[in-house]
């Protein structure tokens, strides 16, 4: 059975936050969200990036991907909510799946998204199970 998690999602995009600096908002403002190249850029380095250093555990990056692929092919999330929940410090494109579809393509190239067979997953958005793979992540929030 594969563990999907909204959860897992929000938190690899936290660190393209940077609500504590003020500049940032001047530098990220001018980003145009609605173009793919411009926004495929800031996901490779803003998330990237920090993705492989800071979730090295296998069990981490299968339940993010598994997420990813299922609520992409599903649409049984909200998408701006799973944005918003961790302040990135750009806007959200105007078609917010758009932005995991493109997520998804930074991360995993041309691999498919798409799932065919939904029963070998199961859905648990309970955020106890973030805590439980990351449990310092408790402490800080």
């Amino acid at each position: 059975m594969n563990l999907v998690n909204k959860y897992f999602i929000s938190e690899v995009l936290v660190s393209a936050s940077f609500y504590d600096i003020d500049e940032c908002e001047d530098v990220l403002g001018d980003v145009n969200t609605e173009d793919e190249r411009e926004v495929k850029s800031l996901i490779k380095y803003l998330i990237l990036i920090p993705f492989y250093y800071n979730y090295k555990k296998d069990q981490f990056q299968r339940i993010f991907k598994n997420s990813l692929s299922y609520f992409l092919t599903t649409n049984e999330v909200d998408f701006k909510e799973v944005f918003e929940r961790s302040m990135p410090s750009f806007e959200l494109t105007k078609d917010s799946k758009i932005f995991f579809v493109w997520l998804w393509e930074v991360f995993y190239g041309k691999e498919s998204y798409v799932i065919n067979n939904l029963n070998q997953y199961k859905v648990n958005n309970d955020i106890e199970l973030l805590y439980e793979i990351l449990p310092y992540r408790r402490a800080e929030i």
